[in-house]
């Protein structure tokens, strides 16, 4: 049988137009504008936004605020995590299917649970900043938040870490990426580049002919030469 989904009177559900924007998405979560981030003592605030998380998109109106869980002596490691949870009954008149969460842990930060929502799964959580809480407040805060259409910078590429035989490769970790995103990038760090220099930084650049995601950063790949001096790069889709 043949449905049509992006048709003239025809019915779209909201599993459908996950799909379309994961895809189209780059197949990773982020923000697509606002949802700044700040904290005290007691609570998180995100500022008004929206953002994608496995497709499915959200919606914040005005600040929310996700209050800190109370710790009487040590520490706690922190993940702040948007979770959905589609066991959650849908309405009209309320939404209970998303909601922010603080996920903790005595020893270290707690990873996020990503079920397959297109195979029965029913929770997916996206990380927001982890961080680690005391008594005394957070500290060690790292936002983990993508953002859409923005630059990553200033990330550099050792001449001495490529692998010694071929195809040539080196590892980077990046705390913002996601595993299958398809990136984007370009030559970056051109102010420090000596006029001397410039033509062997440029030929190192287009030496990379490939970059692969992963849950922690990313893999180069040079099919052809190895780069012979350091590069920046930026990249844009992680």
């Amino acid at each position: 049988m043949i449905e049509g989904i992006v048709y003239d009177l025809q019915n779209i559900t909201a599993s459908d137009m996950a799909k379309i924007y994961w895809m189209y998405g780059g197949m990773r979560d982020g923000v697509i504008t606002g949802c700044n981030m700040s904290y005290t003592n007691s609570a998180i605030a995100l500022t008004s936004g929206i953002f994608s998380a496995r497709g499915h998109l959200t919606k914040l109106s005005g600040t929310t605020s996700v209050t800190l869980p109370n710790v009487s002596s040590g520490t706690l490691y922190c993940n702040l995590v948007y979770q959905i949870d589609l066991s959650q009954t849908a309405s009209q008149s309320s939404f209970t299917q998303g909601s922010f969460i603080i996920k903790t842990n005595s020893t270290s930060y707690p990873t996020v649970t990503q079920q397959d929502l297109d195979n029965g799964g029913t929770i997916y959580q996206m990380s927001f900043a982890k961080f680690i809480l005391g008594t005394s407040g957070i500290t060690s805060w790292q936002a983990n938040t993508a953002i859409y259409n923005e630059w990553v910078t200033g990330v550099t590429v050792p001449v001495g870490n490529w692998s010694s035989s071929w195809p040539y490769t080196q590892s980077i970790t990046l705390n913002t990426t996601t595993a299958a995103a398809q990136p984007i990038w370009d030559i970056d760090g051109w102010a420090n580049v000596p006029q001397a220099d410039a033509a062997d930084y440029k030929d190192s650049f287009n030496c990379i002919d490939r970059i692969v995601t992963t849950a922690t950063g990313i893999t180069l790949y040079c099919y052809v030469d190895k780069p012979t001096v350091t590069v920046n790069i930026k990249l844009k889709g992680i």
